[in-house]
């Protein structure tokens, strides 16, 4: 896990660090090509001996890692989504691949089978990322990024960075998470199919993910001017309701 979410975290500061539109282009084309070079056994990196190894393990997908160099290449110059289906296949690249990933580390319980939980991985993937996405809707405006399908924008009458304008704003946030919502129930069918291990850890990202997505909801409009976020105590109190020993 620890090198899954190195090689994100280091893909995400490429694109979101310092430098022209071409030179983070540039360096994660880069990025791409030493991943490809490591896998073949030229470790350019200090972290691709660590990732190599838990791909080969794990038979972690080139392919899911190509996607989300393509997502933050996405990020570097972004382009309106037109429709709800653009807006899915970003959410693909930058947060389902990994999900997907993290479930073939966890591992799944004896007897099922991968198609079995490829779907339910899916629908998570979809759910946090929309749940990030609509957190940070000023943060991401003020840096010319509005990921949300012009095409809702339009129906709502919504005109970004002008988001508080629309007399619809909240209508339109609620209209967002009920859909994200659904994603969230959707993706319950993937807990069972988890390694016990694995049931924990989701559980405790699913509560945490839920309780964001509602906390957005009660804030309304005023997600607009301030940041609405989990405290270290309820992190903690999520966690030790999904840790702690089950009485009988």
């Amino acid at each position: 896990m620890n090198a899954l979410y190195a090689m994100a975290r280091l893909t995400d500061d490429l694109a979101d660090g310092p430098g022209s539109i071409t030179t983070k282009r540039q360096s994660l084309s880069q990025w791409k090509s030493d991943l490809r070079l490591a896998v073949a056994g030229a470790h350019t990196h200090p972290i691709h001996p660590a990732l190599c190894d838990v791909m080969q393990h794990f038979s972690l997908p080139f392919e899911d890692f190509e996607q989300l160099i393509a997502g933050c290449l996405q990020d570097v110059a972004p382009q309106p989504f037109g429709t709800y289906s653009e807006l899915q296949q970003y959410c693909y690249r930058v947060s389902c691949v990994i999900g997907l990933n993290c479930v073939r580390i966890w591992g799944i319980q004896p007897g099922v089978k991968w198609d079995d939980v490829h779907a339910a991985a899916l629908e998570a993937g979809y759910a946090f990322q929309l749940t990030n996405i609509l957190r940070d809707l000023a943060e991401d405006s003020r840096a010319g990024r509005v990921y949300l399908p012009q095409e809702e924008l339009t129906k709502f009458g919504i005109v970004p960075p002008d988001w508080a304008k629309s007399p619809r704003f909240s209508e339109f946030l609620n209209w967002q998470l009920d859909r994200v919502a659904t994603h969230y129930q959707r993706a319950e069918a993937l807990t069972p199919l988890l390694s016990n291990e694995g049931q924990a850890i989701y559980t405790l990202m699913m509560r945490a993910y839920r309780e964001l997505a509602e906390r957005l909801r009660r804030a309304g409009p005023k997600l607009l001017v301030r940041r609405i976020k989990l405290s270290s105590w309820q992190k903690f109190r999520l966690a030790w309701a999904v840790m702690r020993p089950q009485r009988a």
